[in-house]
């Protein structure tokens, strides 16, 4: 698995080519739902495009795990779907990191590489943060936690109606955002970067900073 610095310079090196590229995240809850006996599994036609997505490969495809599903990759737990210890992995969170540790370098990234890139969002937030945090105001596809799963393919066709009219299609969306790659890729002519949990995570930050500085 590679560090998150060096991680962050392969997705920029992609995002400065102008070619087709996908940068997706590959969680630890996406494999749980997969599990038919599981509480919160997936349908059917969901949980065969995760699969579908965890196995896009070449050299312009960037798969990022976390540490935990990590050590059960290296342990050969998930190769009958695709997760192959001989892949090459990257490092989780290169949002979330940034934003934390260098939040120069995470606003550097949103200005220079998303904000000003023709993008569609697809995001469990509301345009309000998508602006705050991305900048971006325009084709933001809205999703509710509860339904989304069920709307998946009406997802997909509202983003392929702006297909070649965007470069990238951000996604906001937990393991939705998984099950739509693999159409997005074949598809579809605009590139993938999953932000996993950056708005989410932002905002708990920023709730969590008001918080601090109000008790004191």
């Amino acid at each position: 698995m590679k560090n998150v610095n060096k991680s962050l310079i392969q997705l920029t090196s992609l995002m400065n080519s102008n070619q087709k590229f996908a940068f997706i995240n590959i969680s630890k809850s996406s494999i749980i739902g997969l599990n038919k006996k599981s509480e919160k599994s997936f349908p059917p036609n969901v949980s065969k495009e995760i699969i579908n997505s965890i196995n896009i490969s070449g050299n312009r495809v960037m798969k990022n795990v976390s540490y935990d599903l990590m050590k059960e990759i290296s342990e050969g737990k998930h190769s009958a779907i695709g997760l192959s210890k001989e892949t090459y992995y990257h490092s989780p969170n290169v949002f979330e990191y940034y934003f934390e540790n260098n939040k120069d370098v995470f606003d550097s990234i949103i200005s220079f590489y998303i904000r000003n890139t023709p993008s569609v969002v697809v995001s469990l937030h509301d345009q309000k943060r998508v602006l705050n945090v991305l900048g971006l105001k325009d084709n933001i596809i809205n999703i509710s936690y509860g339904n989304m799963y069920k709307k998946h393919e009406e997802v997909f066709n509202d983003i392929e109606k702006l297909n070649n009219k965007v470069q990238y299609c951000l996604l906001d969306c937990s393991s939705l955002g998984l099950a739509l790659s693999h159409k997005i890729w074949n598809e579809l002519n605009m590139s993938i970067i999953d932000l996993g949990k950056t708005l989410n995570f932002i905002k708990d930050n920023n709730q969590n900073t008001a918080t601090h500085t109000n008790a004191q």
